[in-house]
């Protein structure tokens, strides 16, 4: 059930893919189709020659009894001799194979001597005399052998009148044998008839001449009469009607090129889409959420299956109408569908190798293509035994290509193969033979897929024992404990260090879920790697139901490990875990039935919806019901706020976006168990507080845990946090306990006016009230002091004086905050470390005072060391400074250089160097642009040459050959006597082997009729007796069945042979056998090592595959770009787009020369013969090179369709594969036949256009040169230069270089030019609707308007830009915004998710044009002079632009030489921004290895190398940890707002970034900027009252005990479970009543609420501890009202409230309040802040800041409801960290722990 269930879902997940893909998916069904329906046309064009029923007869070959003439030559007058070879002129007659020399003979003279007379007396032909056969053989297969044997005889005996005799011909070659060709099939039973091959080489060669001849002499000898004579006669016996289709002899080896290769496309899709599925770790990601392998693997092959089908289909079809008419259509079906299957099959074994879509698609390429080229090694077999063509098929390409000639050559007796004759061997071979190969294959490869699958798994998998499946033989069984402690034994020695004293106690309460198997529980979890290496070091903790346990730690504490483990991906090397009381190893299949897990990576379909994809996972977490399946999509596509959304695909959805669809697909199905990795990233802050709603609504009876790198995240969701260092948990409990436990005091941040400011006044101030204050950091305009606990009631009268300072100390706001736990994490992340460093000192020290003899007394040594240390360190940081100072206090404009081509040179080079290092590093273009190309080269010319030339068999010439019996019609010429022809035929030797079919005297044709009537393929020959008693001279005719290979000479000898025994029985003699024997001569030494040659026309196919791997390479690396955005990168960095694509086409064809190099070598070095004669080699040298000419900027400009450089690469590689090496076969085929000869010219001539066609296809013509001369009847060849051979495609391939060139410019250029641009864009069609603005706004809107663009280092004025992404969806993006940033200035736009920040980003640097408005920078125009204003732009994009080969030293130098720094200078800059971005640990480590906040480190030292003027900062601390974002801040301030050299304008989600850095702020809600000024302007105009976090002190459980007895509940009741309906009974007890009803669903009390409604229930406990919380909560809101006055209540949960007062007091006051009556009021800890920008925006996110509208007091909320629903406005929790400089933060830190 389940599986089914899975399956099906699969399934459509499939076919929404399928269909949402639909060009390449109906491409893919519809190519193999396409190819084959060209022989539809073709056929339509090409009529099947007729061939009308003929009598040869007339044609028959005489054989006299002696050399005598057998005829007179019509045009000479002369004699014609009898048939016989040459054997004098040998290799310069027209039989340039055959053998000079002289006629071997070896026997008796009796019989020899008269041949050898005729020989040498009528034909001058010597002889020689041997004395055995074994002589003679030994001397032809010698190395001596000089080539001299014509042929030879040798009559062995005639003992016991059995006489026998053979002859020896030269069989060898496989175009012109001189006889059949033994190895072949002694029948062929699908052709009409075969006299050019069967028939005319016995004639021809002489050898039934010398046959008869023998044979007479044989007569002559038994009857001792000389004047005896037999002269035979032979042909052809009638051939019915018939036609014969010129496409089967045209298409006949080349049928593979247009059925196999084909369906490349097929498994090349296959094969990516499992890869693509594994490389995103899609797959994993469902595994996980309980989808099973079995119905993954079923999903994918059911889905090609059909696909197949579908091919299948159609290819049938168009076979059966065009080329394999008279086959049945089903056998053509399955014959090609079982192809399919196997390449199924042979996908899936692929992919278990590879977890890289690229390399694996290229290896499956390879893969694929090395199977048939395996075909090419048939090619030069003259005959291929049936084994060896049974063994080559188990590859299914191979076979193919076999059964399309079997197919082929059955229709030219238009038979075809039907179910009942399946079986029927042609040439050696079937289809049944190719259809079970196939069978056979699938099987194979199901196994291998399977074994390898277990074997090399992913990157997630379990590794087997290459042998486990016979692991048992071989390896004692091993139990698990045993498997264990022996992986413990191998494990590093790791120190465990005791740290249960930073564990915070666990509640009873949530210690009994541990018993009632509501929590996870993890016990002595360790984890150790094969080598030895400890990831997870015994861990012992538990999550419990209704809280999110927040596990945090650096990279390599072993966070990841420890989730792999508890969602089953890794395998547990020591300890337990059970899961909601399931054990996490044995019980995984039913965890993952209730587990939902939100990966770090976010494992989505780009192509499915964000319901599909809840409807996806719904079904794996086994939901059945598709109503409930639906109300749940719906429900989690509400909870994550993406209602809009729901029908859009996940690759249309922002980043945000898509972690919100991850998140509800973890909760999906009812996941009482969900973990979450980093489940906010990329979210703005508006979206990550909807997901924090979320998570506090949705942990009500749920198991959470939850990693993340925002610490405020943490701190606000967190119920209990775990730190992780070193595989160890370091500390543990709730974030109060940990703050506490390391807390070092206060920190107050004051945040100045200006960054410029002075801030020493501001720390004197500080340090006159509180003179132990540490200064923390002063980091452009904020300046952050520590201060101690015991220090706090000096606070207030601090804070006095700065409320009143504020003007005279240029102060913006202050804030004050407990130790955060951001804090706490970076003091506890190595507090293992220093432990360990502390036990080893003391081990140290303990050993010296065993070992020292004389003991020093120097007292505070250490403190003296360390005052040396630290004075030594601020001195060394000083000189750094100044130095830092020196190197990067320059104006860049004034130092870089300016001159063109010394710009052009320091470009080029960068660019250039780039892609050296890049190609020298990545495999995959260095295999695809010169390994792979070379060696396909080699591995296809070397299998053309591998010869199968084999000794030819020796063949007796027996009846006992044929089919039994031999039914033979035979008559004679009338009048003679029919005694005579009775006697003659009983004078056959074995007349039970015959079936004598006797017509007296018919005339020959009448003979003839009654012949063919009888013929049957099971028929042989006949024979007509001419003349027989009259003379001497006894004559007859035979007619054979051409079919059969040794017919002729049998029929001569049986015939013969009959004659002499009737003359001998007449004369009273027994008779004779003649046993004729054909004996091949042997190979020759010279032929037995003969390497061979390579034809032309295979040659060029090769080529065209070879040469197709490469402009697959150039277009994925220059798709990557693009789409990565690495080339916009270096064109806003300054290079030019000339440039840029000059560089890349130089570096390109540098590399095209050295395979174009090999294989022209190649060429020579296999002695392709038809390209190395006379002027062919310089046109296929200037073809190879022209070659690389075209297609670089053909894959350039092809390039520009792609938005995946995978998708690019395989569509590549088979676009060229297509063009350059299947289209000119088609061409070629169509060429070289009369009736299609000006349609293949006139498609050669469109075909062209694409420079591998024109590549291929000349190539190809020019091996080919003999037969189009053939066929036009030209006495001379063509030049290989002229138009008809490949001049046209040499001059189009000249041309296509400069055309598609120009293409690549125009594209580019596409936005530049005007009239384009408007042409084909609609943007412009969409009018602007008037708004209303924001005064600031409008006020800035009207300064811009009336300056000069030269003004402002950056002016936009009324910017716009719309996007049209369907016809019925207009999206404007930005919409008429204007702003203008002065130098020195740090502008910061803040919005949402798709708000247009990033749209404003990409107008500004070029990478879009604006719909309109105008954008200039240092006063240029960007739409018109784009290339000088990149001259002053620094810029650091959303995504990281840079390129994964390169290290970080070697990006810095290559945007060094683009920005035009000096070589002086440069050395000097990139060293400091490597150590500035503290990047100096990965200096030479590939930046594709660095980790997502390293990456944005080299982003940004990229954007702010050389101090450009302008800098764009598009979110640049995303990922990074505070240390670095902090020295990021203050290199931003320095050249900014305190050189000011530079105007910065960044985008940020961190609010305080924007507070750090910004002199002005605008905030972009819907493409419109709401509002603008700086962060103060901002505040005072929308900021309201202040907001107060209290946590209330939970009761201990003695002190509930004492309140319950109060109540009068007794000890033994206070333990007890209740449930929702003893609710009432028991809040009347404790006249609490009034709490009833809230506790709901939907109320203050849902998670109670929650609790009561399950099969568990509530303690007394619990009940009492919220309706104590409840009464302090209504103190303390009557407080509140009474003591500052309005509030509302903004969150409310457990022992938390969040408040909004409206109050005017100052800060010190309210300070002074709550400090005052803390404990009266039972508060544990408390925060004031001041409206935070974040506050603001998160208002304006919302739309609940009208425009222009005044301050509005927010309404009491009199009946104290709860607003959590509102939590989108809700800041961090208490102990955020207050570096959000604008708030006021105070928070009492408790003396209790």
């Amino acid at each position: 059930m389940k599986f089914s269930k899975h399956l099906k879902a699969l399934m459509k997940k499939n076919y929404i893919l399928w269909k949402r893909n639909m060009c390449c998916s109906i491409f893919e069904i519809l190519l193999p189709f396409l190819l084959v329906l060209i022989f539809v046309v073709i056929r339509s064009e090409v009529n099947d020659d007729f061939i009308p029923m003929k009598s040869f007869y007339s044609e028959k070959a005489i054989l006299p009894p002696n050399y005598q003439s057998i005829g007179t030559n019509p045009k000479t007058g002369a004699p014609i001799p009898p048939h016989m070879k040459d054997c004098l002129t040998g290799r310069s007659s027209q039989y340039p194979s055959f053998r000079n020399g002289y006629v071997a003979t070896i026997g008796p003279d009796d019989l020899l001597k008269p041949l050898e007379n005729i020989f040498s007396q009528n034909y001058n032909y010597k002889t020689k005399r041997y004395s055995s056969v074994e002589d003679m053989i030994s001397y032809a297969s010698s190395r001596d052998y000089n080539d001299d044997i014509c042929l030879g005889i040798a009559i062995d005996s005639y003992q016991n009148n059995i006489f026998k005799y053979r002859l020896f011909f030269n069989a060898s070659s496989a175009t012109n044998p001189e006889i059949p060709q033994t190895v072949k099939p002694d029948v062929i039973k699908y052709l009409y008839q075969d006299m050019e091959d069967q028939l005319d080489p016995w004639v021809d060669s002489g050898f039934l001449t010398i046959q008869n001849w023998i044979d007479n002499q044989i007569l002559q000898y038994t009857t001792q009469d000389n004047t005896q004579q037999i002269q035979a006669s032979i042909t052809s016996m009638l051939v019915e009607d018939h036609y014969k289709n010129p496409l089967v002899s045209s298409l006949k080896g080349n049928m593979g090129v247009f059925i196999v290769l084909p369906m490349i496309l097929v498994y090349l899709r296959m094969t990516y889409g499992l890869l693509i599925e594994k490389e995103k770790k899609i797959r994993e990601g469902m595994k996980v959420m309980g989808m099973s392998d079995s119905s993954f693997y079923a999903s994918w092959i059911i889905y090609y299956l059909i696909i197949y089908i579908m091919c299948s289909i159609l290819v049938a079809t168009a076979l059966k109408v065009s080329i394999y008419v008279s086959s049945d259509w089903s056998i053509i079906f399955v014959w090609h569908l079982l192809f399919g299957i196997s390449l199924i099959f042979q996908s899936l074994f692929i992919t278990t190798f590879f977890t890289k879509a690229q390399v694996g698609n290229i290896f499956a390429m390879v893969f694929f293509l090395f199977q048939y080229m395996a075909n090419m090694i048939l090619s030069n077999d003259d005959n291929p035994t049936k084994s060896t063509k049974v063994g080559i098929s188990i590859l299914p390409q191979v076979g193919t290509v076999l059964g399309c000639d079997v197919f082929l050559i059955s229709e030219s007796s238009k038979k075809g193969i039907q179910w009942s004759n399946l079986t029927d061997e042609i040439v050696n071979y079937s289809v049944a033979i190719n259809m079970a190969m196939d069978v056979v294959n699938i099987v194979i490869f199901i196994i291998l897929a399977l074994y390898f699958d277990q074997v090399f798994p992913n990157d997630f998998g379990k590794k087997r024992h290459p042998l486990f499946f016979i692991s048992w033989i071989f390896e004692k069984k091993l139990s698990p404990e045993e498997k264990k402690r022996k992986l413990l034994e191998n494990a590093e020695a790791e120190q465990k260090i005791d740290f249960n004293q930073n564990f915070e106690e666990v509640p009873q309460n949530l210690k009994d879920q541990e018993e009632l198997n509501q929590a996870v529980k993890i016990t002595n979890l360790r984890k150790i790697y094969p080598s030895g290496k400890s990831a997870v070091n015994g861990l012992n903790f538990s999550m419990y139901n209704g809280q999110i346990f927040a596990l945090l730690g650096h990279n390599g504490a072993g966070k990841t490990s420890t989730i792999s483990m508890l969602t089953g991906m890794y395998e547990m090397t020591d300890g337990s875990a059970t899961a909601l009381g399931r054990d996490v190893e044995s019980e995984m299949q039913e965890i993952r039935t209730f587990m939902g897990v939100c990966p770090q990576y976010d494992i989505l379909f780009d192509n499915l919806s964000v319901k599909e994809h809840l409807e996806l996972f719904a079904t794996f977490k086994g939901m059945t019901d598709s109503q409930e399946i639906q109300k749940q999509v719906q429900k989690h596509i509400e909870d994550v706020d993406l209602q809009e959304k729901t029908n859009e695909l996940a690759k249309n959805l922002s980043g945000g976006q898509r972690r919100r669809l991850s998140v509800a697909i973890a909760f999906i199905g009812g996941s009482k168990l969900v973990y979450l990795d980093e489940p906010t990233s990329g979210m703005d802050t508006s979206a990550r507080r909807h997901i924090w709603d979320m998570l506090k609504r949705y942990k009500n009876d749920r198991v959470i845990c939850l990693t993340t790198h925002f610490m405020d995240e943490a701190d606000y969701l967190g119920d209990r946090i775990g730190i992780m260092a070193d595989g160890q948990l370091v500390c543990m409990g709730k974030p109060l306990f940990l703050k506490n436990k390391f807390g070092t005091g206060y920190n107050l941040t004051v945040v100045k006016k200006n960054p410029t400011d002075d801030s020493q006044p501001i720390i004197n101030l500080v340090k006159k009230h509180i003179n132990t204050a540490v200064i923390l950091s002063d980091v452009s305009a904020e300046v952050v002091f520590q201060l101690q606990n015991e220090q706090a009631p000096k606070f207030p009268a601090l804070f006095l004086e700065l409320d009143n300072s504020f003007q005279k100390l240029s102060i913006q706001t202050y804030g004050i905050s407990i130790t955060t736990l951001e804090e706490v994490f970076l003091k506890v992340a190595h507090l293992k470390q220093e432990k360990i460093k502390e036990q080893k000192k003391k081990q140290q020290q303990i050993e010296q005072q065993k070992n020292s003899k004389i003991y020093l007394n120097i007292p505070n040594s250490q403190n003296v060391n360390g005052d040396i240390e630290n004075q030594y360190g601020q001195n060394r940081n000083e000189f750094e400074e100044n130095c830092i100072d020196e190197v990067d206090n320059f104006d860049l404009n004034q130092v870089r250089v300016t001159k063109a081509y010394q710009k052009f040179q320091y470009h080029m080079r960068a660019l250039i160097v780039k892609r050296i290092i890049s190609f020298k590093r990545d495999i995959r273009s260095l295999l695809c642009e010169v390994i792979l190309p070379c060696l396909i080269v080699v591995v296809g010319l070397s299998l053309t040459l591998i010869t199968f030339i084999k000794e030819q068999d020796t063949i007796l010439i027996d009846p006992i050959n044929f089919p039994q019996p031999l039914k033979v019609v035979s008559s004679n010429t009338p009048g003679l006597p029919h005694s005579s022809i009775d006697a003659l035929f009983n004078s056959f030797n074995d007349k039970s082997l015959y079936s004598f079919n006797q017509q007296y005297d018919l005339q020959p044709t009448q003979w003839e009729e009654s012949a063919y009537q009888a013929k049957t393929d099971s028929v042989s020959g006949s024979y007509y007796v001419e003349d027989i008693d009259a003379s001497n001279i006894f004559k007859y005719t035979t007619e054979v069945n051409t079919i059969y290979r040794d017919a002729a000479p049998l029929y001569i000898n049986q015939m013969n042979e009959a004659y002499i025994n009737y003359k001998l029985s007449t004369l009273g003699k027994p008779s004779i056998t003649l046993q004729i024997t054909n004996q091949p001569l042997p190979l020759t030494y010279t032929l037995k090592n003969l390497s061979g040659t390579a034809q032309g026309l295979v040659a060029s196919f090769i080529y065209a595959i070879a040469f197709s791997f490469i402009p697959a390479s150039l277009i994925s690396f220059i798709v990557k770009e693009r789409t990565e955005k690495i080339k916009h990168q270096q064109l806003v960095s300054g290079v030019s787009l000339y440039t840029y694509w000059f560089s890349n086409y130089f570096v390109d064809f540098i590399k095209h020369i050295i395979p174009a190099v090999f294989s022209i070598l190649m060429i020579l070095a296999y002695d392709i013969s038809s390209f190395t004669e006379s002027s062919c080699f310089g046109a296929i040298s200037f073809m190879m090179f022209l070659y690389g000419w075209s297609i670089i900027p053909f894959s350039y400009f092809t390039g520009f369709v792609f938005g995946d450089y995978g998708n690019a690469q395989v569509s590549a590689f088979f676009i060229n594969f297509l063009f350059g090496g299947i289209m000119p076969m088609i061409v070629f085929i169509l060429r070289i036949i009369d009736s299609t000869k000006s349609v293949g010219k006139v498609l050669g001539w469109i075909l062209r256009i694409v420079p591998s066609f024109s590549f291929g296809y000349g190539i190809m013509n020019i091996g080919n040169r003999n037969l189009y001369a053939l066929q036009n009847d030209q006495k001379e060849l063509d030049s290989p230069f002229s138009i008809n051979i490949a001049g046209a495609d040499i001059i189009f391939l000249i041309i296509e270089g400069i055309f598609y060139y120009l293409l690549v410019f125009l594209v580019e250029n596409y936005n530049q030019i005007s009239f384009l641009s408007n042409m084909f864009s609609k943007e412009k069609q969409v009018k602007y609707e008037p708004k209303e603005y924001d005064e600031d706004v409008q006020k800035e809107i009207e300064i811009i308007n009336q300056t000069n663009p030269s003004d402002y280092t950056v002016r936009v004025n009324k910017l716009r830009k719309v996007f049209i992404p369907a016809k019925d969806r207009i999206k404007v993006a930005v919409d008429q915004i204007s702003f203008g940033i002065g130098n020195g200035e740090c502008f910061t736009l803040l919005g949402v998710n798709g708000a247009g920040k990033t749209t404003t980003f990409k107008i500004l640097s070029g990478e879009i044009q604006q719909t309109s408005g105008e954008c200039h920078i240092m006063g240029y125009d960007l739409q018109t002079q784009i290339n000088q204003a990149r001259n002053f732009i620094g810029y650091c994009p959303q995504f990281d632009a840079l390129c994964d080969n390169l290290t970080a030293r070697e990006h810095l130098e290559m945007y060094a030489l683009i920005k035009g720094i000096p070589i002086e200078m440069r050395e000097k800059l990139v060293a400091k921004k490597i150590k500035e971005m503290d990047l100096t640990e990965f200096e030479h480590r590939l930046a594709g290895t660095y980790s997502g906040g390293n990456k944005r480190k080299l982003s940004v030292a990229i954007a702010m190398l050389g101090n450009p003027p302008i800098v764009f900062l598009d979110e640049p601390s995303t990922g990074m940890d505070p240390a670095a974002r902090r020295f990021m801040w203050d290199v931003i301030s320095r050249i900014s707002t305190k050189r000011k050299s530079s105007s910065v304008i960044l985008t940020t989600h961190s609010m305080e970034e924007a507070e750090a850095l910004s002199t002005r702020v605008a905030i972009q809600v819907e493409g419109i900027l709401k509002c603008i000024g700086s962060i103060q302007q901002i505040k005072d105009k929308f900021g309201e009252g202040y907001e107060v976090e209290i946590k209330l002190k939970i009761p201990t459980e003695q002190e509930l005990i004492q309140k319950l007895h109060s109540y009068g509940i007794s000890q033994s009741q206070v333990k007890e479970q209740i449930h929702y309906r003893e609710l009432e009974q028991y809040l009347k007890k404790m006249n609490a009543f009034n709490l009833y009803e809230q506790i709901n669903d939907q109320g203050n009390g849902k998670q109670l609420y929650a609790r009561l409604t399950s099969d568990y229930g509530v303690s007394l406990l619990s009940l009492a501890q919220y309706v104590i919380l409840e009464q302090n909560g209504e103190n303390l809101k009557a407080f509140i009202e009474n003591k500052l006055g309005e509030y509302s209540i903004i969150e409310h949960f457990d022992d938390f409230y969040r408040f909004r007062i409206q109050s005017e007091i100052s800060i010190g006051k309210m300070f002074e309040v709550f400090e005052n009556n803390k404990n009266q009021l039972l508060v544990e800890n408390y925060s004031v802040k001041q409206a935070s920008i974040e506050q603001i925006f998160n208002l304006f996110a919302t739309n609940k800041i009208k425009v222009n509208s005044k301050k509005q007091k927010v309404q009491n909320d009199k009946n104290n409801k709860d607003y959590s629903n509102q939590q989108n406005n809700s800041p961090q929790s208490n102990g955020q960290k207050l570096v959000e400089m604008n708030q006021l933060r105070i928070i009492h830190k408790s003396n209790n722990n």
